[in-house]
């Protein structure tokens, strides 16, 4: 039996590959396992490419980075770049223990570990990259006022004010590196972004809160 379906999924070439398709005999719906073994019997039947990939695609992939991870422990990165997507979307500590136990990411140390080694790689490549003007940065401020279900004496009102100075930093390959006159501005212009003078900034200094790399 997994000769014969392995036969079918190799010889269609569809899109998705033939993992793909040897996914869909294994593991999709009635509808699409029939359609992809009549396809591999006959050529007048069209493949419905698009479709399933649509449909299949995510899923496939979770699929084929939990059996890669189950076959080798040492390929961990797919689902270690899943488990960080799901963390920037607050997935807490016990969340991810609870997704290793059962499969579906990492163990817990491997995460931190790679997860720290990608940081200081990171890091170490933007400062490189920063220190051999290689890149671009620009930066503006980004202010908000979000309401507080507390009440608090400390605070006016009872919204929370975020003022952030937002900096990025991209990496960019000058084939003719330009140059740049600084121009102050009009001295008649406010803009909330940009300060007039740089000292300006000086009496903050004190109220950063905190520096992202």
């Amino acid at each position: 039996m997994c000769s014969e379906t392995c036969l079918i999924a190799h010889c269609l070439g569809s899109y998705g590959g033939a993992l793909f398709d040897y996914f869909i005999l294994i593991h999709g719906s009635e509808k699409d396992s029939r359609m992809v073994r009549t396809c591999s019997a006959r050529a007048d039947i069209e493949y419905e490419h698009f479709r399933v990939l649509k449909s299949y695609q995510s899923y496939f992939w979770y699929y084929a980075a939990i059996s890669l991870y189950r076959a080798n422990s040492r390929c961990s990165m797919p689902l270690v770049h899943f488990t960080l997507m799901q963390e920037y979307r607050g997935l807490s500590r016990i969340g991810k223990s609870l997704t290793a136990a059962y499969g579906g990411a990492p163990a817990i140390n491997t995460f931190d570990r790679k997860k720290r080694i990608l940081m200081n790689t990171y890091v170490s490549d933007v400062s490189q990259m920063v220190a051999e003007n290689n890149g671009i940065v620009a930066f503006d401020n980004w202010c908000n006022v979000y309401g507080s279900p507390n009440l608090s004496t400390s605070r006016d009102t009872a919204y929370l004010k975020a003022n952030y100075t937002v900096v990025g930093v991209t990496k960019y390959q000058f084939i003719q590196r330009p140059s740049f006159m600084f121009t102050m501005l009009n001295p008649h212009m406010a803009l909330a972004s940009v300060p007039q003078l740089v000292t300006d900034l000086e009496e903050f200094e004190a109220q950063v809160s905190h520096f992202h790399s």
